[in-house]
């Protein structure tokens, strides 16, 4: 007498690599070299860990996404918009000569 063995509990037994689709093993990829990534950048500095290093790593992130929300309206709109690494290069550029000028003393 042969049991018949449960779908789920056979998928179940399958390997993670065998389960996933190909996108989301892309998107695993990512996510494990992302942590491999900042696991080096800790394991060279203790201090990227700090508070201070996240807060920074946010308000960077911040500015990124605001251009990233602007470029994706451009493109619902059917408009395509070449000026948003021009304009990433030259607020980098003010933003350090400001700095420079205006900076803690």
């Amino acid at each position: 007498m042969s049991r018949a063995i449960d779908p789920a509990v056979r998928a179940a037994r399958m390997p993670l690599a065998a389960r996933l689709s190909p996108d989301q093993r892309r998107v695993l990829l990512s996510y494990l070299i992302l942590l491999a990534v900042y696991a080096g950048c800790v394991a060279v500095n203790r201090e990227f860990l700090s508070w201070g290093t996240m807060r920074l790593q946010l308000v960077q992130a911040t500015f990124i996404g605001i251009i990233a929300i602007g470029q994706t309206y451009a493109v619902l709109i059917g408009q395509i918009d070449l000026s948003v690494p021009w304009t990433i290069t030259l607020s980098a550029i003010l933003g350090t000569n400001l700095a420079a000028l205006y900076g803690q003393q």
